[in-house]
């Protein structure tokens, strides 16, 4: 009926690793200012992902944590004080 929380996490890995091999495709496709801040935006985002995957699958949080909140918030401010 509704997918586990494994199963949403590996979707939302699998999203987060498509779109950052689009980016890195874009990237040197046409290499320019923009193009490169994005691979590297995408790539970045491909650890965290890998990270936030492992530590799901290593203590199958059935409900979300209080440091998935953290780890999510760790995320957004390394993207968007990205320079």
């Amino acid at each position: 009926m509704f997918p586990s929380t494994n199963d949403k996490v590996l979707l939302f890995h699998a999203f987060v690793c498509s779109v950052g091999w689009i980016m890195s495709a874009q990237f040197h496709a046409r290499e320019t200012k923009t193009s490169e801040k994005m691979d590297y935006l995408g790539a970045l985002a491909i650890v965290y992902s890998n990270t936030f995957s492992l530590f799901i699958a290593k203590f199958r949080a059935q409900k979300q944590p209080d440091w998935v909140g953290a780890f999510c918030m760790l995320l957004l401010s390394r993207l968007f004080n990205a320079k």
